[in-house]
Parts: structure tokens; sequence; C-alpha cells
């Protein structure tokens, strides 16, 4: 029964899908249930708090007529519906699955109709490393994609390109943008950038006022990606240029940044009193991503790596906290979590990162603890960013950075040298496990930052 319906459905086409996604599916009561719970729960929190077609109607609309994405939906309200039933199963010990697991039954499915397309599985299962595969393998494909100047259809050197693809390129790419964005801000960059080579959904040019919440989202994600992308090219601190070229980059990047808070206080000026709940966080997101944004874009270069550069800055990674602790209280008041709130999970930048950060570069051992404190009792998944497993390595990171001294009230407590840089985790793409690097001058004595690793288990 199942392969004559799915016979049926594989003679769909994209041409007759416009009209508006349904809810339902022909299955069994398992695999209704959990696409109805996708549907109900998964899909509003993946859309985040600006909208996305994408997830909104492209994907249900696509679940009837390609099995492959359907068995992987099925998969993920299935994953999801067993998150909001266990206490982070992420951190679970073991990583074995049972054979007879739903979800996994589905994920197989999936598979077994097409490439693994759902990464985001991978993720709420806690394998970053094969997450982080499957997102940058993703971001290379679509950077190698060339366009044909006759007929402006999309090739590739390997894969075959559809005439009428479900999805057009271009909005792939602001989805893939997004993962990849997430991934970079966790383990740094790599040589693809979708910009500069072909056509994308994003407009470079920033307006006097946007005009949506998602608007100001998508520039604010150009204005990272781009910036990020192009310190690749930026020279060593040894270099003699060193100084010229990034004073460059910092005025060109802090000029533009300074256009995207005027424009996106235009839009709250005019907009500000008619947001929902949901949107208003949305607002206070863009505004903790917005303060990070300027932080790393003001702070002070050196030729030695200065971690006390930071200090400065403790009033703005206090305001980013006190930001992030009115999107996470709400959530936990009165001691429980809401059923609205158990899980959240979303694919666009939240709180997760900026909250590290604040952890890593602010040695305020208050706020960096508040910051620890609201990542333990935020339930939240964005991207390959996990709440609860963030905060047991910021706490690692403060731990290594407090060893051996005497009582810590300020930041002035924690040397130049107690203090860690360039932290990079690596994950084991076959487990829940991975390395953490970082450089760490040896003692007061030492003058020469050497390497050290760690492994990481959850």
């Amino acid at each position: 029964m199942l392969a004559n319906q799915d016979k049926v459905e594989n003679s769909a086409s994209p041409a007759s899908i416009v009209r508006a996604p349904s809810s339902n599916i022909h299955g069994s009561v398992k695999e209704c249930r959990s696409f109805h719970f996708f549907c109900d729960r998964t899909l509003p929190q993946l859309s985040g708090f600006y909208g996305c077609e994408f997830w909104d109607r492209l994907v249900l609309q696509a679940t009837h007529c390609e099995p492959a994405i359907r068995h992987g939906i099925i998969a993920l309200g299935a994953l999801h519906e067993r998150f909001e039933n266990d206490d982070n199963p992420i951190l679970r010990s073991g990583s074995q699955q049972d054979p007879a697991d739903f979800a996994l039954q589905q994920y197989n499915l999936a598979i077994k109709y097409l490439i693994d397309p759902f990464s985001h599985k991978k993720t709420m299962q806690g394998h970053y490393g094969s997450a982080i595969a499957h997102v940058t393998s993703g971001v290379k494909i679509l950077c190698d994609i060339q366009c044909d100047e006759h007929n402006e259809l999309p090739l590739h050197h390997v894969l075959t390109t559809s005439a009428t693809p479900y999805v057009q390129i271009k909005d792939l790419k602001v989805l893939f943008t997004r993962l990849d964005t997430l991934v970079t801000q966790m383990i740094g960059g790599h040589p693809w950038n979708f910009y500069g080579r072909s056509e994308t959904a994003y407009n470079p040019k920033i307006p006097t006022s946007f005009s949506s919440l998602s608007e100001a989202r998508d520039s604010l994600d150009y204005l990272y990606y781009d910036c990020s992308h192009s310190m690749l090219d930026q020279p060593k601190r040894d270099d003699p240029a060193f100084f010229t070229i990034m004073n460059a980059w910092q005025r060109k990047y802090s000029d533009l940044l300074q256009r995207w808070s005027m424009a996106f206080d235009a839009f709250l000026e005019l907009h500000g009193d008619t947001f929902t709940c949901k949107e208003r966080e949305g607002v206070t997101v863009l505004q903790i991503q917005k303060l990070s944004a300027y932080i790393t874009l003001d702070v002070g270069r050196s030729t030695t790596d200065d971690q006390t550069l930071w200090d400065v800055y403790c009033p703005l990674f206090e305001e980013m906290v006190t930001l992030a602790e009115s999107i996470v209280e709400p959530a936990t008041h009165s001691g429980h979590r809401s059923l609205d709130r158990k899980l959240s999970i979303s694919l666009d930048k939240g709180i997760i990162g900026p909250l590290y950060e604040v952890v890593s570069k602010c040695r305020h051992p208050a706020i960096r603890r508040k910051a620890i404190s609201l990542l333990r009792s935020a339930s939240r998944q964005e991207g390959v960013w996990n709440a609860l497993l963030t905060a047991k390595v910021a706490e690692r990171v403060v731990e290594i950075e407090e060893e051996g001294l005497l009582e810590v009230s300020d930041c002035s407590d924690v040397p130049d040298w107690a203090r860690i840089s360039d932290v990079v985790p690596t994950f084991d793409p076959d487990g829940k496990r991975g390395t953490l690097r970082y450089s760490r001058v040896g003692s007061a004595h030492e003058m020469v930052r050497s390497t050290k690793e760690e492994i990481l288990e959850w």
C-alpha cells in the first residue's frame, strides 16, 4: 500500500503543488501523528520570529509529492516530540540508536528515497560533526552551481538540476546562509562564499528604513556573512600592513552596521507599536546581535593577542545579557517551563551564540555567570547551537581561566596570561564527542600563547 502511494506521489510535479499546502497525509497512525506534530509545533519554530516561506509553504507542499521529504518531515516531528517529552536527550549518555526507533526508521526511509537533506535531525540527536558536514557540503554544492546564460537555468558539473524545482536556488542559498552563519559562528569560516558569484535573494543595499523584521534580519545576516568571510583575507598580526588593512576593514563594516542600525531604528519608530509578542522577541534578538557585531568591529587590534581589550565593553556585554534574560525568563517564570516554550528550535541566529561570546570575552564574574545561568535555563536549539551543551563548554572556559586565581570580583582579577583565546571546537562525525582547542599562555612568567586541547563528550 505504501509502495502504491509513493508511486502515485512520485508522478506529481512541482507545477501541481501551487495550491496551499494541506496538513493531512496518507500514512500510518504514527506517521500522521508525527506529521501533525511537525505542522503544529515544529514548523512555527523553524519559521522563527520573522516567518519563512520555505518552511511555511514550500516544504509542506513538497511533502505531498516527494516521499523523501515527507519521511524526513515525519522524522523531525517524531524527534521533536521526543525532545518535549524528555529532558535534553542530546546529553543523554550513549550514542546508539534503537533500530526499532520510529524517528530513525523514517529518517532511513528518507535516505532511501533521496540523499539525506535534513541535517537538522543530526543536530537534534547531538551528532554535531555529521550536521556540520551536511551544512558545509551543501554550501559547497550551492557555490559550485553556475547559471546557464541561454536559459538562465542552474547548472552543476556533477548533479542534475530540475527545470521546475520546488525551491529556487536563491531561496536555498538564503536558508544555507543562515545555517552556515551559525556554523561559522561556532567553528570559524571556510573559503566558499555565495556572494559575488551569482544571484542571491539578499539585497546588500541598506534602505533608509526596513519594511519588515525579515528584511532587517536578512540584511544583518548578509552583513555578518560578508564581514566574517572578508576576515579570511586579512593579514597576520606580524604583517607590516596589518594595521592599515584592519583599520580599513573596521571602518567599512562599522559604517555598514551604523547604516543598518539607523534603518532598524526608523523601522521600529514606524511599526514598534504593532508588534506581536513573537515579533518583539525577534526585535530583541536583533538588538543583541547588533551589540555583538558592534563590539567585534569596535575592539582595538594589536600585534599581540591582548584579551584585556574586551574589558571596556562590560556595560555592553551586560546589556546583551539583560536583553537575553527578557526572552528566557518568561519561559521559566514561576519555576517551570510553559508547554509552548519547553523546547525552542530554530535555524536562525538567536541568543545562544551571543551569550557564549559574553562568557568567552567578558571576564566580569557576575556577568559571565549570569550568561551561563541563562544558557542552562533556556531550553533552545538554534541550528547547531544547543543551549545546555553550550553552557557546559562555557563553564569549562570559566574554570580554565579562573583556576588557581584568588578572589575574582572584577575583570582585572583575571590577568591576560590566564585568559584563553582562539577557542575552536571540532566534532567527531560519528558520535557525541569533540575536541576543544584554545590558545593560552602557560603562566605569568611566559609570553607566548600555545595551543592546548581537551576532549569533550556529551
